[in-house]
């Protein structure tokens, strides 16, 4: 589980961003012992809301999923329960 300390770890990930954790997660179900290495207080890589910089909550990272129902990572996203919304190229900001 999340936090319990592996002495010797049969798998090291450094990173604790999306492709670090779906490949911990693969590994763990497959019967293997880990350990994610990650340098920053928090998970999730680039893909992060900010919500201190500049007064309002926005998305740093990983906001778009491209190519749509080809990407893999799409699947990732629908896994573990990530929100996600069609893309509408009306309703952006730039």
């Amino acid at each position: 589980g999340a936090g319990k300390q592996t002495a010797n770890p049969d798998v090291a990930i450094v990173g604790a961003g999306v492709a670090g954790l779906a490949a911990a997660h693969a590994l763990i179900a497959g019967g293997r012992s880990v350990l994610v290495l990650e340098a920053l207080p928090r998970i999730g890589g680039r893909a992060y809301t900010d919500v201190s910089s500049i007064g309002v909550p926005w998305d740093r990272g990983a906001a778009y999923l491209e190519g749509g129902q080809e990407n893999p990572l799409l699947a990732v996203a629908r896994r573990f329960g990530f929100g996600l919304s069609p893309y509408r190229p009306a309703e952006w900001l730039y």
